[in-house]
């Protein structure tokens, strides 16, 4: 056998925040060796797969030091788990206030004496969720299943039994021997059960607890000398607070030998006043139904359809699953199943049967699926005229919405009209300009660009006039004088004070010349 090394995970801390990391054999016997010596909460999680060939495992747990802590198997695979021993045997011994979840075992051998099962040989005010067992399961004794042997205000939700129990002296069960005030939900045995004594695919004893949407499709078979109870859900419904419900048998059963040997498909008794299983469902050909209400024995062909599922899930969307058309029976996959109008079903749903339809403005949900189909929106097809165009702006279309009183109003594009302008310039003081005369546009402005114009011609006798007028667009300013004409001292007539301020600076500079050369002269004849 394998002798295992004192090998603690190197990460993680063991809480439930900061598990151990455990990824060998050597670290899972480790944190088995230190919760089965005190240290009971601990929490781990699987990063990797393990093998346990060569192991004689020591369950982690035991009546002294209960597991009480998370343990992760966060999605992969313990291998050949093998487990010898008498009360308690599983993977874990005992476990009281645990988290289980995430767990596959995927084979080996479990045997003992009582209690003995797969995952959990007991279990009390635990949660095991998304479980799988595939190891077999031999015992001698009472209280023995695929997932835990007996339970006690547990929950048992979405778990998988794949090992068979290949012998056991009684109350076995193909997810839980003997289930105590617990919950059972969303879980499917596949393992078959030869036992003696009240044998259920799903679970032996149900006392006071809940079991709903499960389906058995393991075979089981009683054979004994004592109360033969051979049932494909549930062999013994005890007390008047126990439940089965929505549950499907698709196992075939077998009884004989002992007193009072039953063999029914959901459940064979109701000790202690215990209540009926109501909306239940087996294959035609597995036995009768037994204790059970609003419930059938259904064909092949039902349980391709989509129907079983349907009422299953109690004629609206629920739990169970099935891909029509691909899938022979429901299951809990992830496909929905769907009834049409016409009574068909389906997985997929395309809304257009849907009896609930959105509007332009309202969303609703599918009749059918019960998806939120968004409000369409406004459709706006049949525009009119409903402002002409000018040249400063579009034309504008209205159209009514086609599901609803809504107006929209839009642009007419392309519409707009050119500018008219005005015959001549617009102008001021200080531009021109051409203006549209259907808007306020201008065009074509520009600044004046002047020329002196004369009006009427000055003379010695009379003042004239002149004024500025732009070569453009012809504004005019205001007229000014000119000047009389004069004269000047050579007799030159001036036209106005600037020829005639010219004429006396010439006449000056011409004395002055004058005055120089005389003085030059004298001063070379002093000389």
């Amino acid at each position: 056998l394998h002798l295992a090394l004192k090998m603690n995970p190197s990460l993680g801390q063991g809480t439930e925040n900061d598990p151990y990391q455990i990824r060998s054999a050597d670290e899972l016997i480790w944190f088995a060796k230190q919760v089965n010596t005190g240290q009971s909460h601990l929490c781990a999680k699987l990063i990797a797969d393990i093998d346990l060939d060569q192991v004689l495992w020591e369950p982690i747990g035991n009546e002294s030091y209960p597991y009480s802590g998370t343990f992760d198997g966060g999605g992969f695979i313990i291998k050949n788990l093998n487990v010898s021993g008498q009360h308690h045997q599983g993977f874990f011994g005992y476990c009281v206030n645990a988290k289980i979840k995430n767990m596959t075992i995927a084979n080996g051998l479990v045997s003992g004496t009582d209690f003995v099962a797969g995952m959990i040989g007991y279990a009390k005010d635990t949660s095991i969720f998304n479980c799988i067992n595939g190891s077999d399961i031999s015992s001698t004794g009472g209280s023995n299943g695929g997932i835990v042997g007996i339970s006690e205000n547990t929950e048992i939700i979405h778990c998988i039994n794949k090992g068979n129990i290949l012998k056991g002296g009684y109350q076995n069960g193909g997810i839980v021997g003997t289930a105590k005030t617990s919950y059972i939900d969303c879980c499917i045995n596949y393992g078959n059960i030869t036992n003696t004594d009240h044998s259920g695919g799903i679970a032996a004893y149900n006392d006071g607890g809940i079991v709903s949407n499960c389906l058995n499709v393991g075979n089981i078979s009683t054979i004994g000398s004592h109360y033969c109870y051979t049932s494909g859900i549930v062999a013994n419904n005890r007390f008047e607070n126990s439940v089965v419900k929505n549950c499907l048998n698709l196992g075939s059963l077998s009884g004989s030998g002992g007193f009072g040997c039953k063999v029914n498909a959901i459940v064979c008794a109701n000790d202690e006043n215990g209540t009926y299983a109501e909306n239940c469902y087996s294959k035609e050909g597995l036995g009768n139904l037994g204790l059970v209400n609003h419930s059938d024995i259904v064909t092949d062909e039902e349980l391709k359809s989509g129907v079983v599922a349907w009422w299953l899930n109690e004629e609206k969307l629920g739990v169970w699953g099935q891909n029509i058309g691909i899938d022979t029976y429901p299951n809990f996959s992830d496909a929905p199943v769907y009834q049409f109008p016409d009574g068909t079903f389906s997985s997929i749903c395309d809304h257009s049967l849907s009896s609930n339809c959105p509007t332009c403005t309202k969303s609703v949900l599918c009749s059918i699926c019960g998806a939120e189909l968004l409000a369409t929106g406004h459709s706006f097809t049949n525009y009119i005229s409903n402002h002409d165009a000018t040249c400063t702006q579009n034309g504008t279309k209205i159209a009514q919405c086609d599901d609803c009183d809504a107006i929209d109003t839009m642009d007419d594009e392309g519409t707009i009209l050119p500018h008219e302008y005005k015959d001549g310039w617009s102008i001021n003081r200080i531009s021109h300009w051409r203006e549209c005369q259907n808007c306020d546009i201008k065009n074509d402005e520009a600044k004046h660009i002047f020329k002196w114009v004369i009006d009427q011609q000055a003379t010695h006798v009379d003042k004239g006039l002149k004024h500025e007028e732009c070569e453009i667009c012809g504004y005019k300013k205001e007229s000014i004088e000119i000047p009389v004409l004069g004269s000047n001292h050579a007799g030159v007539e001036t036209g106005d004070q600037t020829n005639r301020g010219l004429y006396i600076s010439l006449f000056a500079m011409s004395a002055l010349s004058m005055a120089i050369l005389v003085v030059g002269k004298k001063k070379k004849m002093f000389i």
